[in-house]
């Protein structure tokens, strides 16, 4: 709300009405989770050209508030020694074989291309 202040938008409340203005704002959004709320001025803070109303908040409240960290943007590199580097390698392949097990892939089966008749052609692979 201080930041607010500052902007010195238009119908902004009087300087005697600020601490009652805040009174009224802390109890209708003390309930609201802080980083959906502060997600929210910060979008009223940069659109607003008039004061806001504890709605024109409320209204302003994303949905969800998740924040996203993308992944690191170096691979962790495969061993220099050989032997490590082939025990990695072989451990790698294990991990794609389970997988390729749980999905029913095997290696005498050739992959499927889904065209919406997926289950069909394997039924008839298995007849």
């Amino acid at each position: 709300m201080q930041r607010l202040l500052c902007l010195g938008l238009e119908s902004q409340p009087a300087s005697e009405l600020i601490e009652g203005t805040a009174r009224v704002w802390i109890e209708r959004l003390s309930r609201i989770d802080a980083v959906k709320l502060n997600a929210a001025f910060d979008v009223i803070e940069k659109t607003a050209t008039r004061w806001p109303a504890p709605a024109t908040i409320i209204a302003a409240i994303p949905p969800y508030a998740h924040v996203y960290e993308p992944a690191p943007t170096t691979a962790r590199r495969l061993s220099v020694d050989p032997e490590i580097a082939a025990a990695e390698r072989a451990r790698v392949s294990e991990l794609l074989a389970g997988c390729a097990a749980r999905l029913g892939i095997g290696e005498s089966e050739p992959p499927l291309v889904d065209d919406g008749c997926a289950s069909e052609h394997r039924m008839e692979q298995r007849a």
